[in-house]
């Protein structure tokens, strides 16, 4: 068997290859996936310091706006250097501080006091009433005892929240006296190093921002703003300076050329972010030194998350994953390329005999396809001819094949017109054919069909049109079907306007006769009767006059309605003169049939009962008011109530209308009528100011007709 060997490596061959090329693109994937993390630490370790000298900027800027407070104070001392307390006050409160300097805890002058001055100086104090009626009697330097000289907060805002501040004197805190040692001695203003603030329980770090003032040569004692480093830091943090940070914020000491008080150790942590961070220990760190009025602050930043977005975080993973599976499916494609050549001819074959049998599959789909298929070459001859096809027209596909449509089946009257447009379409791809049209197919035996179609074009690889698709369904008697309904609809709607415009006549008949009949009466009663009776007929004509007027058989325009009746009753009275006027404030709602007659017959007695009993003697002035309004007007009027009210301005109801309503046919007849409609009714009355009736109810439109 001398050729196994050979056969052997040939077989071996294409799977070495395409290892190789594996094992080489996972290397080169590996290396892009190092570098692009390196480049993503990168970017991130930007951010950070952006982030960290965009929070030094501001903090080096809020800083800078406290310490031109105390040099506005200071040229109030400037200008009067024996300025009074309540002067100083009033300054300190117009700064707007809670507002426009946050973190600010009080702001003071520490007056400068000799030991010898000391007594004057107490009871100078105990004795302004500049401030405060009672003055300070109990004032004393504290804390107590002699001492060469005395720095004294002498002036304090706010006087609420500094208790224990007033009086104090510094040299309690080294690190502010040390301060004040060094604005005196240089006449520059001074940051003190960290101390507690002795008003606060909780983050008591504070520092004092000093501004020396001086009479001449003479120094007088300095103008010092207190700060809370909490506070400050919170505002900050607030306004998205901290926002994925963690600082840590330390005094390092005093700068180069100021002189320390030996008792802030160097280091001393002022501010540490309260949350705790989301990275590890081993997350890069940014510092920054900042040196504000005499002191050295070095902030360290760290990142409480990460700088970089979850999509760049995963990008190396991504390269990393992507490059070996790259590296993987073109190790794959190089060893299928390999052996490949070997299993030509039999994917050739196989696939010879696939499209045999999608051909297949295809005629038979379309054979079995319950509309007409058609399919145009880029001649316009037909190609194929499904089944359905040849029901309807009654011609073979083999009578068709290779002829044009309009030589087969079309009508001759459109045969030409579908040939002009069709080949106009072939020849200019700017005009396409029609994607949806009607026409008509004639059958073998001269029987006419109505034909709905759909379009589609086929492409050839060039983007040429290859073939058309007509997809056709015979719509001949859905066609009739809709025609049939058309006729039924018009026909309809002619016998229901007959028969609204009918009964409208009709009644109008009834409404004449009684009027005779009231006429022709002598009892006042009967007279009476005949014309109320008239007023509700006329409800009941007017409701078919605004049907078959409108064109709609189910609805009516509720508003527009009871205005007409409203109008008619009115002037149905017959008033002696023109001194009662009737406002109409109606807005429109469609309701049914059934409540429109309901509310047109109660809006007919109650208008008329208003000008019977609101005005009994026919001639005072008055007016009566018809209204139709949503009962809320902020609820939507289709989803919500509407209130009906009649109301007029004339005697208003008698005292013992309550007794005798329940008596009276035509408040019974109201109430019935408010029922009916699905409302609740309410009455009220001003003596002498006139009545209104007030029906709230939900619209309701018609029942669907029966099918």
């Amino acid at each position: 068997m001398p050729t196994k060997p050979v056969i052997d490596r040939q077989r071996l061959f294409p799977w070495a290859v395409g290892v190789g090329v594996a094992v080489l693109g996972g290397v080169g994937s590996a290396l892009l996936a190092y570098q692009q993390a390196q480049a993503g630490a990168e970017l991130a370790q930007a951010r950070l310091a952006q982030a960290a000298n965009g929070l030094t900027q501001a903090l080096q800027g809020r800083i800078g706006a406290y310490a031109e407070i105390a040099f506005g104070l200071r040229g109030l001392f400037i200008v009067n250097p024996d300025l009074r307390r309540n002067a100083f006050i009033n300054a300190a409160s117009r700064l707007d501080v809670d507002t426009r300097y946050p973190g600010v805890k009080n702001i003071a002058f520490t007056r400068y006091v000799r030991a010898q001055d000391k007594a004057a100086f107490e009871a100078r104090v105990r004795a302004d009433t500049s401030v405060d009626p009672q003055g300070y009697p109990d004032f004393a330097i504290r804390p107590p005892g002699a001492r060469a000289e005395y720095f004294v907060a002498d002036y304090l805002w706010p006087q609420s929240g500094s208790k224990g501040i007033h009086g104090l004197d510094i040299s309690a805190q080294p690190a502010n006296l040390a301060s004040m040692h060094y604005s005196r001695n240089t006449g520059n203003p001074v940051a003190s190093g960290p101390f507690d603030l002795l008003q606060e329980s909780s983050h008591r770090t504070g520092f004092v921002i000093r501004v020396p003032v001086f009479r001449g040569t003479e120094f007088l004692g300095a103008v010092a703003v207190t700060l809370r480093v909490f506070d400050l830091f919170e505002n900050l943090e607030r306004e998205g300076y901290l926002r994925g940070l963690r600082l840590s914020l330390s005094d390092t000491g005093p700068a180069l050329g100021a002189v320390g008080d030996g008792t802030v150790p160097p280091g001393r942590l002022m501010y540490a972010t309260p949350s705790p961070a989301t990275v590890g220990a081993s997350a890069p760190h940014f510092q920054r030194t900042l040196s504000l009025y005499g002191r050295t602050w070095a902030l360290d930043f760290q990142p409480a998350q990460s700088f970089l977005s979850p999509g760049e975080q995963r990008t190396p993973l991504w390269i990393g994953l992507a490059g070996g599976v790259m590296s993987l499916l073109l190790g794959a494609l190089v060893t299928a390329l390999a052996q490949g050549r070997r299993d030509a001819q039999a994917r050739a074959v196989a696939t010879g005999e696939a499209l045999a049998s999608e051909r297949d599959l295809s005629a038979a789909v379309l054979n079995h396809a319950g509309a007409l298929v058609v399919v145009l070459d880029r001649e316009g001859r037909i190609r194929r001819f499904n089944r359905e096809s040849e029901r309807v027209s009654g011609l073979l596909f083999a009578e068709v094949q290779g002829r044009f449509p309009w030589d087969t089946f079309l009508p001759p009257e459109i045969a030409q017109t579908v040939r002009a447009q069709t080949f106009e379409a072939l020849a200019n791809p700017s005009q396409p054919l029609p994607q949806q049209y009607v026409n008509e197919w004639q059958q073998r035996d001269g029987t006419r069909r109505l034909i709905e179609w759909n379009n589609s074009v086929l492409l050839d690889a060039t983007g040429a049109l290859d073939y058309v698709v007509a997809i056709g369904t015979d719509v001949t008697q859905r066609n009739q079907h809709q025609t049939e309904l058309e006729v039924s609809l018009r026909e309809k709607n002619a016998l229901l306007k007959e028969v609204h415009h009918r009964v409208k006549n009709n009644l109008q008949v009834i409404t004449s006769l009684l009027r005779l009949e009231s006429y022709r009466s002598t009892v006042p009663e009967a007279t009476a009767v005949l014309q109320t009776m008239q007023g509700r007929i006329r409800a009941m004509a007017q409701l078919h006059e605004s049907l078959y007027r409108s064109g709609t058989y189910s609805a009516v325009d509720l508003g527009a309605y009871l205005g007409q009746i409203a109008t008619q009753a009115f002037h149905a009275q017959r008033l002696s003169d023109k001194s009662v006027q009737l406002a109409l404030h109606v807005s429109a709602v469609r309701v049914g049939m059934d409540q429109a007659m309901t509310c047109g017959l109660l809006v007919n007695e109650l208008v008329v009962n208003s000008l019977k009993h609101g005005f009994p003697d026919g001639t005072a002035a008055g007016e009566v008011c018809l209204e139709l309004q949503p009962a809320d007007p902020d609820t939507p009027a289709a989803q919500g109530l509407w209130r009906l009210q009649v109301r007029d301005t004339g005697v208003g109801l008698p005292p013992d209308f309550e007794h005798k309503r329940h008596l009276s046919l035509g408040m019974q007849l109201v109430g019935d009528l408010c029922h009916q409609a699905g409302g609740t009714l309410s009455i009220t009355s001003t003596p002498g100011a006139g009545a209104a009736f007030s029906v709230v109810f939900t619209p309701q439109m018609a029942a669907p007709l029966p099918t």
